[in-house]
């Protein structure tokens, strides 16, 4: 379904998006078929796949990948929504550098990003320390 921003309500979610940017919002209906991990896209030869794994226990979220350094809102590559209990995820994106960012019904989530050769791992970052986590990502 197709809608317009409700205007009248505060949307905290959307707190830091400019006045104006958003000018729809697609509400999916609830899934009662395959989840998350199982998603694949109509033309995936010419996609890159992003496994991964939400390790916190809040929802719902959506984990989404963005072109790196795209604004706060920027339309996602693609995108999933996680409800209770779902942890596994995988997007389909165009081969070129990207980032990662999750949305929680607060807004968005500060996360720390750990890969490996099979999937990502993402939770919310603990505290500001002397590290240099990054969820942004170079394609070879």
């Amino acid at each position: 379904m197709l809608i317009q921003p409700p205007f009248s309500l505060p949307v905290f979610q959307f707190a830091g998006i400019p006045a104006g940017a958003i000018d729809a919002l697609v509400i999916h209906p609830l899934s009662r078929g395959k989840a998350p991990v199982e998603r694949k896209p109509v033309f995936s030869s010419d996609r890159t796949q992003i496994s991964g794994r939400w390790l916190e226990r809040e929802w719902p979220v959506v984990i989404g990948a963005y072109r790196t350094g795209e604004p706060v809102d920027a339309i996602a590559l693609d995108q999933v929504l996680l409800r209770r209990g779902e942890s596994k995820f995988e997007l389909w994106i165009p081969s070129q550098p990207y980032e990662l960012r999750v949305t929680s019904t607060s807004g968005v989530v500060a996360i720390d990003v750990e890969r490996d050769r099979t999937e990502v791992r993402l939770r919310r970052t603990v505290a500001r320390q002397e590290h240099n986590a990054t969820n942004a990502h170079r394609k070879n």
